[in-house]
């Protein structure tokens, strides 16, 4: 049974979104909650199972209160509370299966659900449930490939998988068309009966609320106005929830309705054609800085600014026009590349690679932890702080610089390049995964939330899945990058081909060193083609 006792919720300072609410469900009853946008209603569901915080009052669920729990104890309140959402809230990039066993992440252990290891009972249910509601064949589908309906569907199983001592399902037809919304409906029904559990939905279709539930609850400016049965639900119900619904032939005289039909029922005035529509206006953008003053004196100061770089800097143009021909010759030497110390080439760029490779591992393994720690919307202030100023530490020096640390501090050779770019690789992967999940659907975090996951459960489930495309395609791009910047740190002695190429432009080897550029150049293409595949195979 829930029992809802003088519930009150406000934002803010503004005025209350629910005024003192009292309601009871229990049974296997489906009660509906109507009213017209803004009247409290999924508010109250959110309230429910702790997603929105209650000012005040009380809610019971068998008894047990919910306003004031905590941690674990509001993690396992919520598993006993099925909520399904009316933009479904699935999680897009993972299986059906997947989603439905989310509904289990309150019960199982951050490593089963990390390694996707649920119990066989769980998998047995999982079966059962999809089954009755016919998308078992879509077991092993991505939820992002499914209809409007199916995505209800599993939404619907996924809070059933909790085995939730109540339902709640705010506008769970929203988004369907009348025949699918029709199904969704009748299957909530059906559900409620078969497993005795009741079920609150906040709906705006009254003719399917009096179709389909057992109770209509009316709610107007944060306050129940009505609660009874269907039959019950009259005119005079419907006008003091919407404040009255007048039917066109009750709507003024005669010509005002000819008015109004004539420009398609909104007071709207006749279309202009090219014969009456007034001359000589135009449209132009808008500027971007509005206020001419500063536009223009930006631009004066801009200008100015160049003037002054380039006429102080010590520009050399007569070391210049010397230095052309010395290029031409060095360019000219170039051609065509010799590969014939093909040995000491591979030996360099392998190790190029291994520094690269090992590097973008750690790197970009190391950025996810931190990345998670400086986005704004996952991590408390504190944490939040302290990752924004790692990724700003660690982006604040050339890597050139950093290398020369490095063979200072462990000498020469791959281990000072390795290092060096690991550090490259958090400063740039974590700063970029931080935006990302800065940017993520909240709703799909909500849903993991309502099931009574954990943090980390909620993080492997509701946040890593929709930000992994990026990820993949951020670690081939900083593989691309740590190979290119091997051979620059190769150059103050952090191993690679950098030291190879130093030596050979050193020796006037300009035939060997393109080779070596067009080895690096090679490589790079064949990796960004091969991530271009990775990331169309995860998108």
């Amino acid at each position: 049974m829930l029992e809802i006792t003088n519930l009150v919720k406000r934002y803010g300072q503004n005025d209350p979104v629910l005024k003192g609410l009292d309601l009871t469900v229990d049974g296997s009853s489906v009660v509906s909650i109507v009213g017209a946008s803004g009247a409290g209603k999924s508010t109250l569901l959110r309230c429910i199972n702790r997603l929105v915080e209650p000012t005040s009052g009380s809610i019971k669920l068998n008894g047990h209160e919910l306003v004031n729990l905590r941690g674990s104890a509001l993690r396992h309140s919520r598993r006993r509370i099925g909520m399904v959402f009316q933009g479904f809230n699935l999680i897009d990039r993972l299986t059906v299966m997947e989603n439905v066993l989310s509904g289990r992440l309150g019960y199982v252990s951050f490593f089963q659900a990390l390694t996707r290891r649920f119990p066989q009972t769980d998998i047995d249910r999982a079966f059962s449930l999809m089954e009755r509601v016919g998308i078992a064949q879509y077991a092993d589908k991505r939820a992002d490939q499914l209809s409007g309906g199916e995505r209800q569907r599993v939404a619907v199983v996924r809070a059933l998988m909790q085995e939730p001592q109540i339902l709640l399902a705010d506008e769970p037809t929203a988004s369907l068309d009348p025949k699918t919304s029709q199904q969704i409906m009748s299957l909530l029904q059906s559900l409620a009966s078969e497993m005795s559990l009741p079920v609150l939905i906040n709906i705006h279709n009254v003719t399917q609320a009096r179709m389909y539930t057992d109770r209509i609850v009316g709610m107007r400016h944060g306050q129940m106005i009505f609660d009874g049965e269907p039959k019950d639900f009259n005119q005079d119900a419907l006008d003091a929830i919407y404040g009255g619904i007048e039917s066109p032939e009750e709507d003024g005289d005669d010509s005002a309705k000819q008015a109004s039909q004539g420009s398609g029922g909104f007071g709207m005035t006749r279309l202009r054609t090219g014969a009456d529509a007034q001359s000589g206006r135009v449209w132009k953008k808008p500027p971007f800085i509005a206020n001419p003053w500063v536009r223009y004196g930006l631009i004066v100061i801009a200008l100015t600014y160049l003037y002054w770089a380039f006429s102080t800097l010590p520009f050399n143009w007569e070391r210049v026009s010397e230095g052309l021909p010395r290029a031409a010759k060095i360019f000219g030497g170039a051609f065509p590349p010799s590969f014939e110390r093909g040995g000491l080439l591979w030996t360099g760029f392998k190790e190029s690679f291994q520094i690269a490779f090992l590097a973008t591992l750690m790197g970009v393994g190391l950025s996810l932890p931190i990345a998670v720690m400086a986005a704004k919307n996952v991590a408390p202030l504190p944490v939040y702080l302290l990752g924004r100023a790692l990724i700003v530490i660690s982006r604040s020096f050339h890597p050139v610089i950093v290398a020369i640390l490095f063979v200072a501090a462990v000498g020469f050779g791959p281990l000072a390049g390795i290092l060096t770019l690991t550090l490259y690789s958090i400063g740039f992967v974590a700063k970029l995964l931080a935006e990302e999940i800065e940017e993520i659907d909240w709703g799909q975090v909500e849903a993991m939330r309502s099931v009574g996951a954990g943090y980390f459960k909620i993080l492997v489930f509701g946040v890593f899945p929709q930000i992994m495309p990026r990820q993949i395609g951020l670690s081939m791009y900083q593989l691309d990058s740590n190979l290119r910047a091997s051979a620059v740190v190769g150059i103050v002695g952090a191993g690679g081909i950098g030291g190879t190429l130093m030596n050979a432009f050193g020796r006037y080897d300009y035939d060997f060193a393109f080779a070596i550029l067009l080895m690096i150049i090679g490589i790079i293409l064949i990796s960004e083609g091969f991530s271009g595949w990775v990331r169309k195979k995860v998108w």
